[in-house]
C-alpha cells in the first residue's frame, strides 16, 4: 500500500475529481496531481498548497472525494460519533481553514466594490485573512467610526466554475432520476432536489442576499438573549464584500475551550436544537449551514450562540411547518394516525394504496423508539453521570442482523406492500432541513455524547 499526502484544499472542476479518481494517470510511484502525491510532490495547475500528514490511501481517497465537495466535508467533519479523530481533525480544516487566494486578488476585488483601496475606506485594514472558506475569505478592519468589523471578500470566478460543475451535476441528476430502482417505497425527484441545491448554491455568491438573509435572521431572533447575529454595515457591502459587525466566539464543538470558559456544554447542545426548531417551526426560514465554522458560542449571558455566513438559508412552506409541527405531536403522543396526517399534510405521504400497511409500520417504529427511551432512561438512572461520558455503542454484525430479522418478522409484509405503492415523497424543499439536522446531530454529539 502506497502511502500519499492530501493537499487540505484544492477545488478544481468536477471533471478533474473525476479523472483523479478513476484514473489518476499513475506511473510507477509517481501522481499527475499534487493534490494527491507522494513524498515526491507532482504538479497540478489547481493547487500549490503545503502538504498535509502522510495518510494511507485508503483514508487520503475518501477525504479527497470530501475535499472535492466541501461542503460535503463541512458537514462530515462534526460526525464525532461515526468518524475517528484522524479524520475530524483533518476534515475540520474544511469549515474555516482553507487556504485563502492571493492577497493582491482580495485588494483588487475590495478597490473595485469599495470605490478607493482599503486603507483608504477603513481605519485599519488586515490583509492577512483570520478565516477562509470555500466560497470566500474574512479579514479583520476598523472603521474610521471606531467599530471592529470583518470584512467578507469572495473568491474570484465562483460563478463561472459553478457554471461547469453544476452542468454536469444536473446530468448525474437527470441519470439517477432514470436509474434509481425506489425499492424503499420512496419516489424522490433527483432533478427537483438538484434544482434547490443549484438555487440555494447560487444564491450563496450574492453577498448582498447574505446581507438581508442575516437581517432577517436578526430580526427573528431579537428577542433571544442567547442568539447573536452581526450588523450588517451596508455602506461598504457590495455582491462581493460583505463587513460584517465583528463578533468573537469559540467553535461550538471546541468542548475543551468551552469548558476552560466554564459554559454549560449540554445547556448549549439544548439551545442548538431549541434555536432550529425556532427557526424550523416558527420562522419557517433556517440557517442550512450549521458547522461549527459558522457557530460559534461566547460566554455573554451565560453562553450565547453566534452565528455566521447567512448565505445558505433555506425557507419552510406553512403546510409543510404545520405538518411537522403535528408530526412532533404525533410521534410525542405516540399516535400513529396523527403522524401519518401530518406526513400527508407536508407532502411526504401519499394516501394510496395499502394504508392500513404504512400505519402498522408507523406503529412499529413508533413502538421501537418508545422502547429505546425506557431503555436509554434506565441506562441513565443505572450509570449516572458516566452516562454522558461517552457514545452509544455500535451494534456488533450480530446485533444488526438480528435487528433487521426482527424489523423484517414484525412487518416486512408491510414494508413490501409499501415499497410497491410508493406512497412515500422526498419534497425538495427537505433537502437541506434534512441536512442541517445531520450537522446540528453532529454538534450535539460533540458538546454531549448522549
Amino acid at each position: 500500500m502506497h502511502s500519499y499526502r492530501l493537499r487540505p484544499w484544492c477545488r478544481p472542476s468536477l471533471q478533474h475529481s473525476a479523472y483523479l479518481l478513476f484514473d489518476g494517470n499513475r506511473q510507477g510511484s509517481g501522481h499527475s496531481c499534487s493534490c494527491l502525491q507522494e513524498v515526491v510532490p507532482g504538479r497540478c495547475k489547481y493547487c500549490s498548497i503545503p502538504s498535509a500528514p502522510i495518510l494511507h490511501e485508503s483514508v487520503v481517497l475518501l477525504l479527497l472525494v470530501l475535499c472535492r465537495f466541501i461542503k460535503i466535508g463541512q458537514q462530515f467533519s462534526t460526525r464525532v460519533d461515526v468518524l475517528s479523530q484522524e479524520f475530524i481533525k483533518e476534515l475540520e480544516k474544511l469549515q474555516d481553514n482553507v487556504p485563502p487566494f492571493e492577497t493582491a486578488t482580495a485588494l483588487r476585488i475590495l478597490e473595485d466594490s469599495l470605490g478607493a483601496p482599503p486603507g483608504q475606506v477603513f481605519a485599519e485594514f488586515d490583509e492577512q485573512p483570520i478565516a477562509a472558506a470555500s466560497l470566500g475569505q474574512v479579514h479583520l478592519a476598523k472603521l474610521q467610526t471606531g467599530e471592529h468589523v470583518v470584512v467578507k471578500v469572495q473568491r474570484p470566478g465562483l460563478k463561472e466554475l459553478f457554471d461547469i460543475d453544476l452542468k454536469n451535476v444536473r446530468a448525474l441528476a437527470v441519470w439517477l432520476q432514470k436509474a434509481d430502482p425506489k425499492t424503499d417505497g420512496a419516489a424522490r425527484d433527483w432533478v427537483a432536489i438538484y434544482d434547490e441545491c443549484s438555487r440555494i448554491l447560487y444564491q450563496e455568491i450574492d453577498y448582498t442576499l447574505e446581507g438581508r438573509n442575516a437581517d432577517r435572521f436578526r430580526e427573528n431572533f431579537k428577542n433571544v438573549d442567547w442568539v447573536k447575529v452581526p450588523m450588517v454595515f451596508w455602506q461598504y457591502s457590495s455582491p462581493e464584500v460583505l463587513v460584517l459587525e465583528y463578533v468573537p466566539g469559540t467553535k461550538i464543538n471546541d468542548a475543551a475551550a468551552l469548558d476552560a470558559q466554564g459554559l454549560d456544554r449540554q445547556r448549549l447542545a439544548r439551545l442548538a436544537v431549541e434555536s432550529y426548531l425556532q427557526q424550523i417551526l416558527n420562522h419557517g426560514f433556517f440557517h442550512a449551514d450549521p458547522h461549527p465554522g459558522n457557530v460559534a458560542v461566547d460566554a455573554k449571558n451565560g453562553g450565547r450562540l453566534v452565528y455566521y455566513d447567512f448565505g445558505m438559508m433555506g425557507s419552510i412552506p406553512g403546510n409543510v411547518r404545520g405538518g411537522l409541527l403535528e408530526l412532533f405531536y404525533g410521534v410525542y403522543e405516540k399516535d400513529a394516525d396523527r403522524c401519518l396526517d401530518a406526513l400527508i399534510t407536508m407532502g411526504v405521504l401519499v394516501p394510496t394504496g395499502d394504508k392500513l400497511a404504512v400505519r402498522r409500520t408507523a406503529d412499529f417504529f413508533l413502538k421501537s423508539f418508545q422502547e429505546r427511551l425506557i431503555q436509554q432512561k434506565g441506562e441513565r438512572e443505572v450509570r449516572g453521570a458516566a452516562y454522558s461520558a461517552d457514545f452509544k455503542p455500535q451494534r456488533s454484525k450480530d446485533e444488526a442482523k438480528a435487528r433487521r430479522k426482527a424489523i423484517l418478522s414484525s412487518i416486512g409484509e408491510d414494508l413490501l406492500l409499501a415499497a410497491n405503492d410508493q406512497p412515500f415523497r422526498f419534497p425538495a424543499t427537505f433537502t437541506f432541513v434534512v441536512r442541517s439536522f445531520t450537522v446540528l446531530d453532529g454538534i450535539g454529539k460533540s458538546l454531549d455524547p448522549r
